[in-house]
């Protein structure tokens, strides 16, 4: 079995994240594989200055949610097919939701 492990910069863009699945589509044809990728590039960092933002009640949290929440829309929006496209959309939306709610509870304690 192969661990495959891709860092922020490989999913860093459309374009990167298209090159990362054609190596793990290759890979898989030869081995059994696991598949380990990091949140995109600048995205760890985002949310925890999103969590210390709420954390000292600070409203700009929203605005930097909003930009996260944007940016796996637009990968989402260039990578899947139409077709597949809602309910992939429907599944984030709900992952965002609970940060949004975690968030919004941090912000009022």
């Amino acid at each position: 079995m192969k661990v495959l492990k891709f860092g922020g910069s490989s999913v860093a863009n459309p374009e990167c994240i298209r090159s990362v699945a054609a190596i793990v589509l290759a890979a898989a044809k030869r081995d059994r594989i696991v598949v380990v990728v990091s949140a995109f590039q600048g995205v760890t960092n985002q949310l925890l200055q999103c969590a210390h933002l709420a954390e000292k009640g600070r409203t700009e949290y929203q605005k930097l949610f909003a930009q996260i929440a944007q940016k796996h829309r637009d990968a989402i929006n260039t990578l899947i097919k139409k077709h597949n496209r809602r309910e992939t959309l429907a599944l984030l939306d709900e992952r965002l939701k609970e940060l949004e709610d975690v968030l919004h509870g941090m912000s009022l304690l």
